[in-house]
């Protein structure tokens, strides 16, 4: 950040990049108020605050318990958990975009520049930082993250024990807020000595550094491990419908998965394609149409299990049997399920629709409507115009990544970095989560930057007949 500052030239681009980032934060105050509260919040943070006020042993129950510590920071300065969790979260949102220009601009500073607008100026970050979700915290914890990764990388100063054990403790946070973000975590080490073995091909697994660095890393997990079985190993684990594989994963499956033969539980699947067949079911539909759906298949289980009481499970667990079942008896519907839903997950244009909000919280906290023809004119315009946008982008960055492997060497280790992050997570999100936009919000700016990065080099080599590297260090 400081190096910025050295010319007048880097202090215009930070000035005018401020400005880009903190007038759309200011306008939509009047548009939406002090924040928007929507069904995460009231069905799920707020209630977890308050067990947390109760007992800090629920933490280890919670989804996403570091977001509702959170809150109940807020809540106990001032009883409010909306308005100064959102000031906050827009000047995160701020700092994040702060560091993502600074790390990249090492590498092409308009390309920086243009990325960080992109993902920090867009509607879906101003909505995300104005509602209470955990996605804008996530995301500031996972650039710091690969920030210090990168310096590990780069700079012996901090491929150092202290160092590992504060990237260790950013990734536990991270996990805190957002527990799908450990199976990254878990590769971090090997992306780290990927690139490490690239900047200096005589490095080894085994090296003494790598290994002291890998404890330090490691460290804060192990630490939180053994408090937890000491400490609170007693405290129940509540069974919610949030830890339930099925109801999770359920938003990501395509219709025709449910259909298959020698269910352990025909009675029960045959009702849900009954569902199915009711609701003339499509690929794309709307969140609300699935959520919907899933609110039947939630009452049809209970009536069956009502029926067959000797069926001694709970209705999570027969849901979660049936998951399963999918994906043994039905595997290769399923694994083109999973393909969809990878394609929906990097267009990251999927419930544009539900982004466009119809409530608020006034300063009495009591919710009103807001109805206004020419926001949602422009809402309308944006979720088209991103819809087609990313659609040609996903089909340019496709024949792009050829570069990966044909100038792996010769890219910055940024570049790899954000590809490995990139396919890492969002494999693990085709896995667990409908292609919601804000589920991969926190990794947008590593793949936009890779993207961006690999398609302007497949123009170069169109138009110029050679393969020139968008590296210029700053």
């Amino acid at each position: 950040m400081l190096t910025v500052l050295k010319n007048k030239k880097n202090i215009f681009i930070l000035g005018f990049l401020l400005v880009l980032l903190i007038l759309p934060r200011i306008a939509i105050y009047p548009i939406f108020g002090v924040g928007i509260v929507g069904t995460d919040a009231q069905f799920r943070y707020f209630p977890q605050a308050k067990e947390l006020s109760e007992s800090f042993g629920n933490f280890f129950n919670q989804t996403g318990p570091a977001y509702s510590l959170f809150l109940l920071f807020f809540e106990k300065i001032n009883n409010d958990m909306v308005a100064g969790p959102v000031l906050i979260q827009h000047i995160i949102g701020i700092i994040t975009a702060l560091l993502v220009f600074c790390y990249f601009k090492k590498i092409n500073l308009p390309l920086a520049f243009f990325v960080t607008i992109f993902t920090y100026s867009a509607w879906t970050a101003l909505w995300i930082e104005h509602t209470i979700l955990r996605e804008s915290l996530a995301s500031f914890l996972m650039v710091i993250l690969v920030i210090l990764v990168s310096l590990a990388a780069k700079e012996l100063k901090y491929f150092k024990f202290i160092f590992a054990f504060l990237t260790g403790l950013i990734g536990l946070a991270l996990v805190f807020i957002r527990i799908e973000f450990v199976v990254l975590l878990i590769f971090m080490p090997l992306i780290l000595f990927i690139v490490k073995k690239k900047e200096l091909p005589n490095f080894k697994f085994k090296d003494r550094n790598f290994l002291k660095w890998n404890f330090g890393y490691f460290c804060p997990f192990f630490i939180v491990f053994i408090v937890y079985f000491m400490l609170f190993r007693p405290v129940q684990i509540k069974t919610t419908d949030y830890g339930s594989f099925f109801i999770v994963s359920y938003y990501s499956l395509i219709p025709e998965t449910f259909y298959y033969n020698n269910s352990r539980y025909a009675g029960l699947l045959n009702e849900y394609q009954e569902i199915l067949e009711t609701a003339g079911t499509k690929r794309e539909e709307t969140s609300l149409a699935k959520r919907e759906r899933m609110a039947k298949f939630d009452e049809v289980t209970s009536e069956y299990l009502s029926r067959h009481p000797e069926i001694k499970l709970s209705k999570l667990e027969i849901m979660d049997k049936i998951y399963i079942e999918i994906m043994i008896k039905n595997t290769l519907v399923y694994l083109e399920s999973f393909g969809v839903n990878l394609k929906n997950h990097l267009l990251g244009t999927a419930e544009l629709d539900t982004l466009i909000f119809k409530d608020k919280i006034t300063d009495s906290g009591v919710e009103t409507k807001i109805d206004s023809p020419v926001i949602d004119k422009i809402f309308h315009f944006h979720n088209i115009g991103m819809k087609w946008f990313s659609t040609v982008l996903f089909w340019l960055f496709l024949p792009s990544t050829a570069f990966l492997f044909i100038k792996w060497k010769s890219l910055p280790s940024e570049v790899i970095i954000s590809f490995f992050i990139t396919v890492i997570h969002i494999l693990v999100l085709s896995f667990l989560t409908n292609p919601a936009h804000r589920f991969r919000y926190p990794i947008d700016p590593f793949i936009y930057f890779l993207q961006f990065y690999l398609i302007l080099t497949f123009f170069n080599m169109i138009f110029f007949g050679k393969i020139k590297l968008l590296y210029k260090r700053q």
